[in-house]
């Protein structure tokens, strides 16, 4: 996965712009993982509440429609802790919040896990959901490791002057 990530963060700095970038992150992220959804939230300064900004897998219309506050939501709640999560039944979390603009089932089982770290100026956070029940998603590992790879595709934006 690790090499995986790497030609991700190449292709991110051949990216023209902020919604390439994005795109590029979904879309690859979403290959990699073998996931349902990738969705990237980015934080909105003036409001200070994390925005959808791209996503593979939800309804694309939802781009820009959901926000989520700090503490908000499994975004919101990784951005709140400053740390990965990996939940086998989300839903059942007591910051789970379903948003019916994504048009998501509300019961489909997501994971999600903030993947961009809080030292990236835009605030961004990563949310990974599928719907394959049993085992959680990341081994302890991968969950330990993933702000590694993950910082080199913020980094890589933040150095590159794109932002919201």
């Amino acid at each position: 996965m690790l090499g995986s990530l790497r030609s991700i963060v190449q292709e991110v700095n051949a990216a023209r712009d902020l919604s390439s970038v994005l795109d590029i992150i979904v879309r690859r992220v979403r290959d990699v993982m073998q996931t349902k959804v990738c969705s990237v939230y980015l934080l909105d300064k003036q409001s200070g509440n994390y925005v959808l900004m791209a996503t593979q897998g939800l309804n694309q219309d939802s781009v820009g429609q959901v926000h989520m506050a700090p503490g908000e939501g499994l975004v919101g709640n990784v951005a709140t802790r400053e740390e990965p999560i990996n939940l086998e039944h989300a839903e059942a979390h007591p910051a789970f919040q379903y948003f019916p603009a994504t048009g998501e089932a509300p019961m489909t089982p997501p994971r999600s896990a903030g993947v961009i770290g809080p030292s990236c100026e835009l605030g961004g956070r990563m949310s990974v959901r599928s719907t394959t029940p049993g085992a959680p998603f990341w081994t302890r590992k991968e969950v330990t490791a993933s702000p590694t790879p993950t910082s080199r595709i913020a980094s890589s934006v933040t150095k590159r002057g794109l932002s919201r």
